[in-house]
């Protein structure tokens, strides 16, 4: 699976929100590592980040409760 698709499908799961509604980036990061099964992680997490601050500022800040 794509990173793209693992990020999306990733935020939309509820159990991924936090209380105050916003996401847990840390359990984002854990789905979409296990559904992309990444060969090399510095190409993952620099995608995942862009795709993270692209999300941030398109919705706003995402504060973590944890």
């Amino acid at each position: 699976m794509g990173i793209c698709t693992a990020f999306l499908k990733a935020i939309k799961r509820p159990e991924n929100r936090q209380e105050n509604g916003h996401i847990n980036w840390n359990f984002i990061d854990a789905d979409c590592y296990m559904d992309c099964k990444p060969e090399d992680d510095a190409s993952h997490y620099q995608a995942f980040n862009n795709l993270a601050s692209e999300y941030e500022m398109k919705f706003g800040k995402q504060i973590q409760l944890r």
